[in-house]
C-alpha cells in the first residue's frame, strides 16, 4: 500500500512539474507569439533592430526604410523578408515596389495583414504593417 501511494505521489509531482497536470497549462512562447513577431524570427530580426518598431500589443509592425538621406533605417532586402514571411501577395508587393514619391500614402490589404507605405528616395519605403 505505501508503494502504490508513493507511485502515485511520484507520478502526480512528474505531472505537474511537466504541466500535463493542469488543464489550463501555459502555452509555450512560440504558441503566444504574434503574426509579426513570427515574421520578426523568419528574418533573424531579433532584439532592436534599426528602422523596426513592434507595437499594439506586438500586433503591428513598423519598418522605416533606409534612403539616401536616412542611413539608420532597414535595408531593403530586411523589410523585403518581412513581407514575404507574412505572405505579401505578388500584386501588393508590386504596388509598393512601383510607389513613388508622388503617389503619397498607399494602402493594401493580404491575409490577415493590412499595410500602409510611402516611398521617397531620400528617405526609403516606410511601411506599417498591422494584423487584423
Amino acid at each position: 500500500m505505501k508503494n502504490r501511494l508513493l507511485v502515485v505521489a511520484v507520478v502526480g509531482l512528474a505531472l505537474a512539474l511537466s504541466g500535463c497536470a493542469s488543464p489550463t497549462a501555459k502555452p509555450t512562447p512560440t504558441e503566444t507569439r504574434t503574426v509579426m513577431q513570427k515574421a520578426m524570427d523568419k528574418c533573424d530580426l531579433i532584439g532592436v533592430s534599426p528602422g523596426l518598431s513592434l507595437g499594439d500589443g506586438k500586433h503591428t509592425l513598423i519598418l522605416d526604410g533606409k534612403g539616401k538621406e536616412d542611413s539608420d533605417g532597414m535595408s531593403a532586402e530586411t523589410e523585403l523578408c518581412i513581407l514575404k514571411a507574412l505572405n505579401v501577395t505578388d500584386a501588393i508587393l508590386n504596388e509598393i515596389e512601383t510607389t513613388r514619391a508622388l503617389d503619397g500614402r498607399q494602402e493594401g490589404t493580404w491575409d490577415g495583414v493590412d499595410a500602409s507605405w510611402t516611398y521617397h528616395p531620400d528617405n526609403g519605403l516606410d511601411l506599417t504593417l498591422t494584423e487584423k
